[in-house]
């Protein structure tokens, strides 16, 4: 008999920052010499009957929470210091807490510690030491220093003054940009008070931040950023000012800390030299000085045109360069993420016919080194401006580049690429424009589903006079009704199986009818790139229709009265299919706003598209402004989603899933001593 976990998963994600208190030193000393310090800097005192430390050991999740003694509290200025009961006595003689095996403080290099604060059902991540779902190995590499978190003393700069949740940030590659000073193993002299401004080094420095040293760029004209600390660079009334030169070329004086702008290299390698001056011109002394050297490489680059156009497509539509190896620059117009196996990725290097293309990878693009400025990785997002080397193959009347060799990516494009708003008598099988546009972003307007159901997938729209297929390569969670109208359906456009077909990418590209509905879906989807660069900006995740006043549908999941919501009222209503990305809650102040609503209710909403934002995490809201419409009462739940607990870890996996109700199997409570009736689970 299988063990099943059916709850509602009412996905916060709440990696929020509080402006209170935050970790002001830790120490991973020899055997047991560890403590954790915690500073109030706030003006006033801090009682820590809200405040919390979590704990992670081995890159397993938060697993243990670590709560303050009754009564406690720190007072502004001062700290609050936790170690062993076998730590130096030195150590423990400034200690508020010495706690014994285990504890909060018998901790590794490679187990993350986090300071939350509790309000009702809120949790708040105020600041994080580690990576709590990464296991390092020995450490995390703090301020430059390999396993910086192992055997080592950190002591957090002065000029910190609030946590901070991004570790990555927080750890920093340089003791320029890093929070934290890192000691050597068993100094304690600091513990105990904070700040310390005798450890932090004041003298000048610059650093050259981008390109990397030893890189080879594919664009005559190149930028060099760089930062400078501790010296102020000024027209007047500064300590001095930037020199530079290019290949040992004249020396150029700058007069603010912005960008170079290097125009017209040669293609050739190059060596740019920055360094500090003070007013009277003179190099400083020591010399302030950074260096980077790159290549510049131009590439001979085909137009996807040239690759695509046919003169007379009906009696030959194969490429005139089949089989040869081009190299292409153009903008993502699809990115690969979410398509059948990750093996689609489509380019375009122009708006309208014949300027777009597909880049097939059989294994799959997620496995692909891609080359970025920041190095090899194996993510690329639509709007992305890439340079592609790969041979051009027809493939059944298909026109792609495969045998990928590279992939450059330069980063956002400059200009976007829009679809073009196309007739279904154009692109349509045998349509007047269908060879042109394949491998196009294209959009067809004020169509109705003709046929819901063509198999595998399709199905096909009518403008009242041609109908064309549309596919589902990706998926983007629409349900077609035969006779639905729909305001538009925009996306890339394939051939396989001797149709051509209109793919669209996400749910945002299917667009009701005005007046319709709008699906929950639509509302909520994002691209698996933006959910991947959420963790980093900590706003990628938000909605797309972010402000937009809709009307939607669905069934109440969570009833009103269900789950604390304070003063005001709170209910989660899901589309009837379920599934990814099909539910929103929607809160308000006052507690009357809403009418009494049972799970079941199926219920028409109109309001804004809000994000519940209290830092890094985002929750999408529906701001209701309209009474709510009770369309039938006692309709059948949508089916919970079986899913992994681990699935719930990381937004790239679990932002779609926020508030939709889901279960879990073979699942295994593995702490029921959480606050307000929170339990975990774990299916291994």
């Amino acid at each position: 008999m299988k063990n099943i976990a059916w709850v509602p998963f009412f996905l916060t994600l709440v990696i929020a920052q509080d402006n209170s208190l935050f970790f002001s030193e830790y120490a991973e000393g020899s055997s047991n010499h560890k403590y954790l310090e915690i500073y109030n800097g706030t003006g006033a005192s801090v009682a820590l009957t809200n405040y919390q430390i979590a704990q992670s050991t081995n890159g397993g999740g938060w697993q243990y929470y670590h709560t303050f003694p009754s009564g406690s509290s720190i007072a502004d200025g001062d700290v609050w210091v936790i170690t062993t009961d076998q730590a130096d006595a030195s150590i423990q003689a400034v200690a508020d807490e010495v706690l014994s095996y285990p504890s909060v403080v018998h901790h590794n290099g490679d187990d993350a510690r986090g300071l939350i604060s509790i309000s009702g059902t809120d949790t708040t991540w105020i600041d994080i030491i580690g990576d709590p779902n990464n296991d390092p190995g020995s450490g995390w590499d703090v301020a430059g220093t390999t396993n910086g978190t192992q055997n080592h003393t950190l002591v957090r700069k002065s000029t910190v003054t609030i946590g901070n949740t991004d570790w990555s940030a927080s750890a920093g590659t340089t003791a320029d940009n890093s929070e934290w000073i890192v000691l050597d193993q068993n100094t304690w002299d600091y513990v105990g008070s904070h700040p310390h401004t005798e450890l932090e080094a004041n003298d000048p420095a610059l650093v050259i931040t981008s390109p990397e040293s030893g890189s080879t760029l594919y664009s005559t004209d190149v930028t060099v950023s760089f930062t400078v600390s501790n010296f102020t660079v000024a027209t007047s009334g500064g300590d001095g000012h930037v020199h530079y030169t290019v290949d040992g070329g004249t020396t150029v004086m700058q007069y603010t800390t912005d960008d170079i702008a290097l125009t017209g290299l040669s293609e050739s390698s190059h060596t740019v030299i920055v360094w500090l001056a003070d007013n009277s011109h003179a190099n400083l002394s020591p010399h302030v000085a950074d260096t980077v050297a790159f290549t510049v490489s131009t590439l001979t680059v085909t137009s996807i045109y040239d690759i695509q156009f046919v003169s007379d497509p009906t009696t030959d539509d194969a490429s005139p360069l089949d089989g040869q190896t081009v190299i292409i620059s153009g903008v993502v117009t699809a990115e690969f993420w979410g398509s059948s196996s990750n093996r689609y990725l489509y380019v375009q290097d122009a708006e309208g016919p014949w300027n777009g293309v597909v880049c097939f990878e059989y294994n799959g693009w997620d496995t692909f080194d891609f080359v970025s400025s920041t190095g090899i990785t194996n993510s690329v997002a639509e709007g992305d401006s890439v340079t592609v080397t790969g041979t051009v193959d027809e493939y059944y009347g298909l026109t792609e580049i495969v045998d990928v060799t590279d992939v450059i990516v330069h980063g956002p494009a400059v200009n976007m690429i829009s679809p073009a708003v196309v007739t279904t008598g154009q692109i349509m099988t045998g349509g007047s424009d269908a060879e042109a546009y394949e491998g196009c972003l294209v959009k067809v307007e004020n169509v109705t589903v003709d046929d819901a159901d063509l198999g595998n997938g399709e199905w096909s729209v009518t403008d009242g006079t041609n109908a064309m297929r549309v596919d589902d390569i990706w998926d983007y969670y629409y349900f077609p009704e035969d006779g639905q109208a729909l305001a538009g359906v925009a996306g890339v456009m394939t051939y396989t199986y001797s149709n051509t077909k209109l793919e669209p990418r996400l749910a945002r590209d299917v667009v009701e009818a005005d007046g319709a509905p709008v699906r929950l879906q639509r509302i909520q989807q994002v691209l698996y790139s933006d959910l991947i660069a959420a963790g980093e900006d900590e706003e990628s995740d938000i909605s797309y229709m972010y402000g937009d006043t809709v009307t939607v549908e669905g069934i109440v999941t969570m009833p009103t009265g269900l789950s604390y919501a304070g003063a005001g009222i709170k209910f989660i209503f899901q589309d009837e299919n379920g599934g990814p990305w099909s539910s929103i809650l929607s809160y308000d102040p006052d507690s009357s706003a809403f009418p009494v609503l049972y799970e079941g209710d199926r219920i028409q909403a109109t309001g804004y598209v809000y994000e519940y934002s209290t830092g890094p995490a985002n929750m999408t809201e529906l701001f209701i402004t309209e009474p709510v419409n009770i369309l039938a009462v006692g309709e059948d739940l949508p089916e919970p989603e079986l899913i992994e607990s681990g699935d719930l870890r990381w937004p790239t996996t679990a932002e779609q899933w926020g508030n939709v109700t889901v279960r879990i199997e073979e699942g295994i409570v593995t702490n029921n001593d959480l606050p307000y009736e929170v339990f975990e689970v774990d299916d291994g």
